[in-house]
């Protein structure tokens, strides 16, 4: 691009008669050359984009875990979305994993009643995680019983979320 308006400087000074038509010449070859730019910067970055929506949007499970649920939740109009529900014992881990395209707030609760009018819902929060748009968080859990997965939104939209709830596996032992 230098050495084109270096050039371009050049025949204005060599030919003085055709000096605002050079300088028109250049103005628009510069101006091609942002728009182009621009054209090609724009198609980088929806190639970008194709390959982020292309990624698997939960990990898959590893050793050691036993998936126990893998759903889709849409939270709509600010209100919060519960998991089915899942047994697990005293002294148990669970890993769960949670991610969608909005901030929101992971419970691991108790008591949940989501099939109720919006006012008489409810859970018992157990234990909470910061306001995130991915969360992958082990739970030790205390006391057994029967529980599911809360997430709660941080705004008012709607977005869905991919969850799943993973059990720590129980290792094989074998006798000789």
């Amino acid at each position: 691009m230098l050495l084109f308006s270096a050039i371009i400087g050049s025949a204005a000074v060599a030919f003085p008669d055709y000096r605002q038509a050079l300088v028109y010449a250049l103005v628009a070859v510069l101006v091609g050359a942002v728009v182009l730019w621009q054209f090609l910067r724009i198609s980088e970055l929806q190639t970008e984009n194709t390959g982020l929506k292309r990624r698997p949007q939960t990990p898959p499970p590893e050793p050691g875990w036993d998936e126990v649920l893998n759903v889709k939740l849409v939270l709509e109009d600010g209100d919060w979305k519960a998991t089915s529900s899942f047994k697990v014992e005293a002294g148990k881990a669970i890993r769960v994993t949670a991610v969608a395209p909005k901030r929101f707030v992971l419970h691991l609760a108790t008591d949940v009643v989501d099939d109720a009018p919006i006012r008489k819902r409810k859970f018992q929060s157990v234990e909470r995680t910061p306001e995130a748009m991915q969360v992958t968080r082990t739970f030790e859990v205390a006391k057994a019983g029967t529980y599911a997965i809360v997430l709660a939104p941080a705004g008012i939209s709607t977005f869905r979320a991919d969850v799943k709830v993973e059990r720590e596996s129980e290792p094989i032992t074998s006798s000789f």
